[in-house]
C-alpha cells in the first residue's frame, strides 16, 4: 500500500510540471501575438496602446505567469518542493 500511495504522489508531481509549460506557452503566445504596452497598470498606459512582440512579450507572458503563481498558484511550488525534499530524505535513509 505505501509503494501505491508513492506511486500517486510521484505521479501528481510529474503531471504539476505541466505548470510550467504553461508559463512558456504564454510566454510564447505573448512573443507572437503580443501584449498590450500597459498590462500591468491599465490606468498608466498610453492611449497609442502600443503592443510588444518577441523577446519583451515573452518575457512580459513569463512575468504574468509569475503574478499568476504569486496570487493563486503558488500551491503548486509547495508541493512541489515539499516532494522533492521528502523523496531527498527518503533517499538518503
Amino acid at each position: 500500500m505505501p509503494h501505491i500511495i508513492g506511486l500517486v504522489f510521484t505521479w501528481i508531481f510529474r503531471i504539476s510540471l505541466g505548470y510550467y509549460v504553461l508559463w512558456l506557452y504564454i510566454g510564447i503566445h505573448c512573443a507572437i501575438f503580443g501584449i498590450e504596452e500597459g498590462w500591468a497598470a491599465p490606468a498608466l498606459k498610453n492611449s497609442k496602446c502600443r503592443r510588444k512582440y518577441g523577446r519583451e512579450g515573452f518575457t512580459n507572458g513569463i512575468a504574468i505567469g509569475f503574478i499568476l503563481t504569486a496570487c493563486g498558484g503558488w500551491v503548486v511550488p509547495l508541493y512541489q518542493a515539499v516532494y522533492l525534499i521528502i523523496r531527498l530524505i527518503l533517499r538518503l535513509l
